[in-house]
């Protein structure tokens, strides 16, 4: 194992912080015990909420076409259009609930004092 000597590992503290300086890339320092190396592709939280949003309007039309499709007498499968307005349900109502909780996580964060 290639530890660095506690000399290298003090010169490597940030000024009155007990964090090593981490290189440019995200990564560990060479040998730092503990510290997992950073995941090479990781999608940011704007994206996996856009991803999120775009599966609930994809139940959500779904579920339009199948109550339309049911009401001009197409299918005759009340189960499928049932569970797919039910889905579509449940799926917005996750989506509200964790708009109320990302809103009140920005005002608890705002009204912190610095």
């Amino acid at each position: 194992m290639n530890l660095p000597s506690f000399s290298e590992a003090i010169r490597s503290v940030k000024p009155d912080t007990f964090v090593p300086d981490l290189p440019a890339g995200g990564g560990a320092p060479v040998g730092v015990a503990g510290v997992a190396p950073a995941p090479a592709e990781r999608p940011s939280f704007k994206e996996t909420l856009g991803q999120m949003l775009g599966e609930v309007n994809t139940k959500m039309e779904t579920a339009q076409s199948n109550v339309r499709d049911y009401s001009e007498g197409k299918t005759n499968d009340l189960v499928k259009v049932t569970t797919s307005v039910e889905e579509a349900n449940l799926a917005f109502q996750f989506t509200v609930a964790l708009q109320n909780k990302l809103i009140t996580a920005y005002q608890q964060i705002s009204t912190m004092q610095m």
